[in-house]
């Protein structure tokens, strides 16, 4: 057995999770692949270097997905669309802060605000 340090500051886990038997899943709520594509590619194009996404069995809470666990920062997205992936990549921006962070300043112990759905959050 090996032991190592995650060498990502942040790992995203996006639900893939699908149930034949027609009760809540989040991939019957939307085309999860393509989600999962997106959100690499998002987050490609915004420099988030050391930001793993990786595709998730089922994460819990379907009656509230499609949903997205981010760690270590323990925050959960809940009825995520297409349309909210580049206000859920512009938080995790926000959330790595300057510099890569996983650098010398970095602390393995985050301590990250709640936030809302960036989709229900008012525009007033």
């Amino acid at each position: 057995m090996e032991e190592e340090i995650q060498p990502d500051a942040m790992h995203v886990f996006l639900c893939q999770n699908h149930r034949a038997d027609g009760r809540a899943s989040c991939t019957g709520r939307w085309d999860a692949d393509e989600a999962l594509r997106s959100l690499k590619r998002l987050a490609r194009e915004a420099g988030l270097s050391h930001l793993r996404v990786t595709r998730a069995g089922c994460l819990g809470p379907c009656e509230k997905g499609p949903n997205l666990l981010v760690y270590p920062q323990q925050l959960w997205f809940h009825g995520v669309a297409p349309e909210d992936l580049p206000a859920i990549v512009r938080r995790l921006v926000e959330l790595a802060g300057p510099g890569d962070p996983r650098g010398e300043d970095a602390s393995p112990e985050v301590d990250s605000p709640p936030i809302q759905n960036p989709s229900k959050e008012s525009t007033t």
